[in-house]
């Protein structure tokens, strides 16, 4: 910008520095728009490239080296439990000089590490000694913990780059173009697998050809997604020196408002993770075909793909904190629906993923409350504080939910047997209060400047004509963030 902030800061220090970037950072609204384009396109890339090489292609892949059961189970959660890292993510974006610099430079290290397992394809590994195993799972794991780091300073660098006031309507059209580029690319990857297994044998190719096939095209995708953002984004300084950074990062903890906020985060995450091996286990059981819960797949994301620009509009004129608990309390219903298909008839899945569409309320309005509560200087330890306690809950809570469905299942206690619950039921009942409860959590929130949830719900069943509240970024200047 023609500055020399160094010169011109507090005495050449770097929070100097920074706030005269943030001042001169009032960008001229073309170049605001090119920015926002180009964050749209990258997203457009990356969805592409994760539904290319999703994780079921790897779990596939790993079960295919030998991994089963437990194991399975152990190596899945890993990188979630290694997720508390990101906690250092400050004291990292301090290192770098700035948010775009540890994504830019992170993002090129994960990827070139995803790419390598391709690797592991090559005929010379003995395949039947537990290193080709031992391999990918150190590969993996380190990739996936670069990766996480990678994502606090992307949601921090959007921070600088997406004005408060329009924050929810851009997170939704983004999530909304992710979710449309992810269907046609994750049926086609599908398709493409399929029919490699069926091929593969007959011409004694081995299956890891086609899995790291698509785990070099979608580290191909993740590449050029940084294209459109090394290009056209450009990103503020970091506001802190290390050592300052190293001395407050506790402040997410005794920050009372954001403290609420990590209470949600290990309740929702709680209430997820309890569930997920019920919910990946009954298809099986109930006999669902993979077209079918393709179909459910699909029809989730086209359904929270027409929502999210709707919901993002929400968030932006009531607050996300009233978006997001309409949609959980929505969400908790789908547990009922897993209940009374134990019944035998498996179609009443449809409505437990018909009640997940309405996530797209927390995925919209959660990265933008973050945002929100997080000081501006500060946002990469808040929201890496936030992405570690949520990941290492649901982990241990995954964990839970696999030992509690096969406890359950054989030892159900008297109170389960007079209540007709053993095993599935047991746990997607305690999902659905679990998931009640991450309710009230964000009952509890505080937003500023959001609507009263009172007024936004007799304003969203239509019983008070439409008016115009405060804006929730009122009181801040355009263009700036």
């Amino acid at each position: 910008m023609g500055r020399d902030y160094q010169r011109e800061g507090d005495a050449g220090t770097r929070r100097g520095i920074w706030k005269l970037s943030q001042r001169a950072n009032r960008w001229p609204k073309a170049q605001r728009r090119r920015a926002l384009r180009a964050v749209l396109w990258s997203s457009a890339l990356w969805a592409a490239g994760s539904a290319v090489s999703a994780s079921f292609i790897l779990r596939y892949w790993i079960q295919d080296l030998g991994a089963r059961g437990t194991v399975l189970a152990w190596i899945m959660a890993l990188p979630a439990v290694l997720g508390v890292l990101r906690m250092a993510t400050g004291y990292l974006v301090a290192l770098a000089g700035s948010a775009r610099r540890l994504y830019l430079g992170a993002s090129l290290l994960a990827y070139g590490l995803l790419a390598s397992l391709a690797g592991l394809a090559l005929p010379w590994w003995d395949f039947d000694s537990p290193w080709p195993l031992v391999w990918f799972v150190a590969l993996l794991t380190v990739h996936q913990v670069v990766e996480h780091i990678a994502g606090v300073g992307y949601w921090s660098w959007l921070g600088e780059v997406v004005p408060r006031r329009m924050r929810g309507r851009f997170f939704g059209l983004r999530h909304r173009v992710q979710l449309l580029v992810a269907v046609p690319a994750g049926l086609g990857t599908s398709w493409a697998l399929d029919w490699w297994r069926s091929a593969a044998p007959q011409a004694h190719w081995p299956m890891s050809w086609g899995y790291s096939a698509a785990v070099v095209a979608g580290a191909g995708l993740f590449l050029v997604s940084l294209v459109p953002l090394w290009l056209w984004v450009p990103g503020a300084p970091a506001a802190l020196e290390p050592a300052q950074v190293a001395r407050r990062w506790l402040e997410p903890l005794r920050d009372r408002r954001f403290r609420r906020l990590l209470w949600f985060a290990a309740w929702f995450s709680l209430a997820n993770g309890i569930t997920q091996a019920a919910q990946g286990r009954l298809p099986y059981v109930l006999g669902v075909q993979l077209v079918w819960l393709s179909a459910m797949r699909t029809y989730l994301k086209l359904g929270q793909g027409a929502l999210a620009r709707w919901a993002g509009a929400l968030c932006d004129r009531w607050g996300n904190r009233p978006v997001m608990l309409a949609g959980q309390v929505l969400v908790a219903t789908s547990m009922l629906f897993y209940c009374v298909a134990l019944g035998g008839n498996w179609w009443w899945l449809w409505g437990g993923w018909t009640a997940w569409i309405f996530y797209v309320g927390i995925n919209v309005g959660l990265p933008s409350l973050m945002l929100k509560l997080a000081p501006e200087e500060q946002r990469a330890t808040y929201l890496g504080t936030y992405w570690a306690v949520s990941g290492i809950v649901f982990a241990a809570a995954s964990m839970l939910g696999g030992v509690l469905l096969d406890t359950l299942g054989q030892e159900a206690t008297w109170v389960l047997v007079r209540l007709g619950l053993e095993g599935f039921g047991a746990l997607f009942l305690l999902g659905f209060l679990l998931r009640l409860g991450a309710a009230w959590w964000l009952w509890r929130l505080e937003e500023p400047q959001a609507s009263p949830l009172a007024a936004f719900l007799r304003r969203l069943l239509g019983l008070v004509p439409r008016q115009a509240p405060v804006p929730a970024a009122a009181g801040y200047p355009e263009g700036e963030s």
